[in-house]
C-alpha cells in the first residue's frame, strides 16, 4: 500500500471522547481487519483515523464503499489520499454563507501549509419535566472550543462551558451522597432566574491540551481532560465519567502496537460549597499496551496506580516501561496498584466483541475455595456490537454485562482509592454490582437518529454503619468481615432504565434532541418509578446523560 496522504491541518488533533463512533467501527468490522487501529484507547488522534481511513481506501474492496463514504462524511475532518477537506464533503456538505462549515465540522476554520485554526461556538438547552420532581429539568451551556496546529508538530485544543442546570432526583441523591456533581469539580449552588428552582447547580469546566508530536509514531501531550480506555459504554480500567484532570500523556503507535502512558494529578476531596482552600492531591500513574494480534484479534494490557505522597509525584513510577506492580512492592507495597485486560475479536463482518477484566487483588487458592475472601478484588465485562443487525443498513446493536466484585477500587487509607472529586475513574456505580446494558441505535437517514437504550443493574448498598463494599471512598479496613464476602451483599438495590431519543442534524455539529424516559427503583420495602421527558438544542457537544 502506498499510504495515505494526511492533511497538515488536522494531524494532531484529537477526536473528543463522547463523538459517535459507530460509522468507523462498522466499517471496521465489515472490513473484518484491524489493521493499525485501536479503538480501544481514546480520544481518538485525528491522524490516526485519517490513516485507518486511508487504509481502507487503499484496500479497494468495493463492497466497503457504503461505509467508507459513511465513516469519510462522520469524520470529515481527517483528510486523507492526498483529497482537500472541501472535496471529501462537497457530495454531502454544503458551505453556510460561504464562510462557515468550509471543511464540513467547524463552524469556522483556516489552514494552509503551516497553521491552522477551528473555531466552534458550544451551546446546549435543554428543558423537561419529572414526575417526581417539583423542579423543572433545565439546562444551560455556554461555551467555546478552539483548535490550532503550527507546522505540523504542535496542536493546542481549548474547551470551555459554563453551566447553570437543575437535575433528576436519583442524581440530586448522588451529589448528596457522595459530596460531589458528575463530572463536575467546583459546583455551587443555583437558584435559577427564569426559572425558579429548589435545587440547582452552577459549575464551569475548563479542558485544555497541547500536544506535540515527535514524530509520526510518537506524540506527547500535556493538559486538563479526560481519557478513555476500553471499547464498550462503560470501562472498568478508565473512563470519562470523572470530572476532568491534569495529566502528561506518552502516545506511541507503531507496527501493531499501541503504547499509552498517563501521569495525572488528582483531587482526593471536592470543593462543593465549602469555599476556597487548596484541597489535598493524589496521584495516578497508568499503562496500557495494545497490540493487534492477528487481523481480527486485538488484546490489551493495562496497569494503574494510585498513591498519596505530600504534595509530590513518586518519581519512581515514572518509569514508562516497568510494571508498577513491582514498583509498588519495592516500595513497601504503600498504593493502591492494579492489573487489567481487554480485548477485541471481530467475529464476523458484522459483529464485534469485546471484553475487560480488572484484578484490583485476587488470591486463587480463596478463589477456589470459594470462602468470600474480601481481597479477591475484580471485575469482568462482556459485550458485542452487531452492525446492520438482522440485514437492516444502518441499524446497530450493542449489549453488555459488567459485574465488580466488593471492595474493588478501595484502598485502606480513603485517599488512595479509584477515584478523583469523590467519582469513579471507572465505571459509575463503583464495586459490589451487576449490570446489563443494551442500545439500539438506527439512522434514519443523513439527518435523523433514533436509539433506544435499557439498562438494568442490581448494587449492594451500605446498610446503618456497616460497610459492605460499593461505596469506593470508604476505607477498606472498615469490612464487615475477611470472609464470607459475596457480589450484591448488603441492602440490594434494583434498577430498571428505558431510554427512547430522537436527535435529527440541523447543521454540522448542531441537532434538535427530544427523549422520553423511565425508570424504576426497588429497595426492598422502597419502591419508585420516575418518568420524565426532555427537549433540547446543542451544538459541539454531546447530549448530557447520567447513567446511573
Amino acid at each position: 500500500m502506498s499510504g495515505p496522504h494526511i492533511s497538515i491541518a488536522q494531524s494532531g488533533f484529537y477526536i473528543p471522547i463522547e463523538t459517535e463512533q459507530n460509522d468507523l467501527e462498522n466499517l471496521q468490522t465489515h472490513s473484518g481487519i484491524l489493521y493499525k487501529f485501536h479503538n480501544g484507547i481514546k480520544p481518538y488522534r485525528r491522524i490516526a483515523v485519517a490513516q485507518q481511513l486511508g487504509e481502507f481506501t487503499d484496500s479497494a474492496q468495493s463492497e466497503l464503499n457504503p461505509y467508507i463514504h459513511a465513516a469519510r462524511k462522520h469524520f470529515p475532518d481527517c483528510n486523507f489520499s492526498g483529497e482537500s477537506a472541501e472535496a471529501q464533503v462537497a457530495d454531502s456538505i454544503k458551505p453556510v454563507l460561504n464562510h462557515f462549515y468550509k471543511d464540513g465540522k467547524h463552524f469556522y476554520s483556516y489552514s494552509n501549509d503551516h497553521f491552522s485554526f477551528a473555531v466552534d461556538p458550544v451551546l446546549q438547552l435543554g428543558f423537561g419535566k419529572e414526575s417526581k420532581n417539583t423542579d423543572y429539568l433545565y439546562l444551560n451551556q455556554r461555551g467555546l472550543q478552539l483548535q490550532a496546529g503550527i507546522d505540523q508538530k504542535f496542536n493546542a485544543r481549548l474547551f470551555i462551558l459554563e453551566t447553570q442546570q437543575s437535575a433528576l432526583s436519583f442524581v440530586n441523591e448522588y451529589e448528596q451522597l457522595y459530596d460531589a456533581f458528575p463530572g463536575a469539580g467546583l459546583y455551587k449552588n443555583y437558584e435559577g432566574k427564569l426559572i425558579k428552582l429548589n435545587r440547582g447547580y452552577d459549575y464551569l469546566l475548563a479542558e485544555g491540551e497541547l500536544s506535540y508530536d515527535a514524530s509520526r509514531h510518537v506524540s506527547i501531550s500535556v493538559g486538563h481532560g479526560k481519557n478513555f480506555v476500553g471499547f464498550g459504554q462503560r470501562s472498568l480500567l478508565l473512563s470519562d465519567f470523572s470530572a476532568p484532570y491534569f495529566f502528561l500523556k506518552l502516545q506511541t503507535n507503531v507496527w501493531k502496537l499501541h503504547y499509552q502512558n498517563i501521569y495525572a494529578e488528582l483531587s482526593s476531596e471536592t470543593l462543593a460549597d465549602k469555599g476556597n482552600r487548596l484541597l489535598p492531591k493524589k496521584y495516578m500513574a497508568s499503562h496500557v499496551l495494545s497490540l493487534n494480534i492477528t487481523k481480527r484479534w486485538n488484546l490489551g494490557l493495562f496497569e494503574s496506580v494510585v498513591f498519596g505522597r505530600q504534595n509530590q509525584f513518586e518519581f519512581q513510577y515514572l518509569n514508562p516501561v516497568i510494571l508498577f506492580r513491582f514498583v509498588e512492592q519495592s516500595l513497601g507495597s504503600p498504593d493502591n496498584a492494579f492489573l487489567g485486560l481487554q480485548s477485541q475479536y471481530l467475529q464476523n463482518k458484522s459483529m464485534m466483541l469485546y471484553g475487560q477484566l480488572i484484578f484490583d487483588e485476587f488470591l486463587l487458592k480463596e478463589f477456589v475455595q470459594f470462602s468470600g475472601w474480601w481481597g479477591n478484588k475484580y471485575g469482568a465485562q462482556l459485550g458485542l456490537k452487531y452492525f446492520d443487525a438482522f440485514r437492516i443498513k444502518d441499524l446497530g446493536i450493542q449489549a453488555e454485562w459488567n459485574v465488580v466484585r466488593p471492595y474493588t477500587y478501595t484502598f485502606r487509607d480513603s485517599i488512595a482509592n479509584y477515584s478523583h472529586y469523590h467519582q469513579s475513574l471507572a465505571h459509575p456505580l463503583g464495586a459490589n454490582f451487576s449490570e446489563w446494558l443494551c442500545k439500539i441505535s438506527y439512522r434514519i437517514s443523513d439527518r435523523a437518529f433514533l436509539k433506544f437504550s435499557a439498562n438494568y443493574y442490581q448494587k449492594g448498598l451500605d446498610r446503618d454503619s456497616f460497610n459492605f463494599g460499593g461505596n469506593i471512598l470508604k476505607d477498606y479496613d472498615t469490612r464487615i468481615g475477611d470472609s464470607d464476602n459475596f457480589l450484591l451483599q448488603g441492602e440490594k438495590h434494583r434498577v430498571l432504565n428505558f431510554k427512547l431519543e430522537s436527535a435529527y442534524k440541523l447543521w454540522p455539529q448542531t441537532y434538535l434532541d427530544l427523549g422520553i424516559y423511565l425508570r424504576n427503583e426497588n429497595s426492598g420495602l422502597n419502591k419508585r418509578t420516575f418518568v420524565w421527558f426532555q427537549l433540547g438544542f446543542r451544538m459541539t457537544i454531546a447530549k448530557q446523560s447520567f447513567d446511573l
